[in-house]
């Protein structure tokens, strides 16, 4: 099995073999930015120069991709959030939903329970009364 250095008649040391693997597993630790560090480090070579531009254009596609992705996720929960089934409830929700409000309408401090029917249940933390 031959390499493709050596079919263009270029064999290449083994300094740039273990810089065009590095190329390749730093690129698990270091994201883009150990195969930027080789290439430039290592520009006058062909071989090496190669191998960190592959793993350079692996890590711009993976963004992309990653980038894509992120982006449907986000229109699909946007278009599922108002999409008017989801925002009409024919039964309570599965949970019980707390609110606290501080003093607001003349309330002291209510803390109240809805029950997802559009009632609330309120404790206004006065001696244990309900109202």
């Amino acid at each position: 099995m031959s390499d493709a250095g050596a079919i263009e008649g270029i064999v290449p040391t083994q300094d740039e073999r273990t810089m065009g693997t590095l190329a390749h597993v730093l690129q698990l630790v270091g994201g883009w930015i150990a195969p930027l560090i080789i290439f430039l480090v290592k520009r006058n070579s062909r071989f090496v120069s190669f191998h960190a531009l592959q793993v350079l254009l692996l890590q711009a596609l993976y963004f992309a991709v990653v980038m894509i992705g992120m982006g449907g996720f986000f229109i699909v929960m946007a278009v599922s959030a108002f999409h008017p089934q989801a925002t009409q409830h024919s039964s309570a929700p599965p949970v019980f939903f707390l609110t606290v409000r501080s003093g607001v309408d003349g309330n002291d401090g209510l803390v109240g329970v809805h029950t997802g029917g559009g009632h609330c249940v309120r404790n206004q933390g006065r001696e244990g009364r309900m109202g």
